[in-house]
C-alpha cells in the first residue's frame, strides 16, 4: 500500500470461501467456492455480464476421512463466461479420489490439472483444502498425533 492518498475505483471482486463439515459417518465434507464479479458491465462471447453478476461461480466439494485421504469429489460449475464449454472439465476433478492432502497434494493436484488438463478456477480451489482441513478445528482436535502436528506445521510454512 502507498503512504500517499491515490484515487482509485473499483473493477473486480474475487471471493473465495471454504467450509468444513464433520460427517455422522466420521467422514468429513471440505467445501470451497469461488465467485468473480465486475463493478461494470462485462462483454463475453456469450453476451454481456451485468455488473454484479457471477462471472465465474464454481463450486468443489471433496470428502475426506480421519488421515485426510480424499474419498470424493464432485466441482460444479454454476456460472461461467462460456457455457457448454468451462462446465465439461468438471469431472476431471473426480481425479481427486485417493489423494492425500498432507502428502504431495499440490503438487499432485499441478500434474493432474495444469493447462488444459483442468480449469485454473477449480484447481484454484484446491489449493486451499490443506489449509482447510488443518484449520478445522474439531477435526484437528481429533488428530493430534505426533505425525499430524508435524504435517501441519509443515503445510504452514
Amino acid at each position: 500500500m502507498s503512504s500517499k492518498a491515490v484515487n482509485r475505483r473499483f473493477v473486480h471482486t474475487r471471493e473465495i470461501k471454504t467450509q468444513a463439515f464433520a460427517r455422522d459417518d466420521g467422514l468429513w465434507d471440505l467445501e470451497a467456492s469461488l465467485i468473480d464479479t465486475k463493478a461494470k458491465d462485462f462483454p463475453l462471447a456469450s453476451g454481456v455480464r451485468p455488473a454484479g453478476d457471477a462471472i465465474h461461480h464454481m463450486f468443489l466439494l471433496v470428502t475426506i476421512d480421519d488421515r485426510f485421504n480424499i474419498v470424493a469429489a464432485q466441482a460444479r460449475t454454476e456460472s461461467m463466461p462460456y457455457p457448454g464449454y468451462c462446465n465439461r472439465i468438471e469431472p476431471e476433478y473426480q481425479k481427486l479420489v485417493g489423494l492425500n492432502l498432507l502428502n504431495g497434494f499440490r503438487s499432485d493436484v499441478k500434474r493432474l490439472f495444469s493447462g488444459v488438463l483442468g480449469c485454473s478456477h477449480l484447481t484454484e480451489l484446491c489449493s486451499v483444502l490443506p489449509t482447510v482441513a488443518i484449520r478445522s478445528e474439531e477435526h484437528t482436535s481429533e488428530l493430534q498425533s505426533h505425525l499430524n502436528l508435524v504435517c501441519r506445521l509443515l503445510l504452514e510454512k
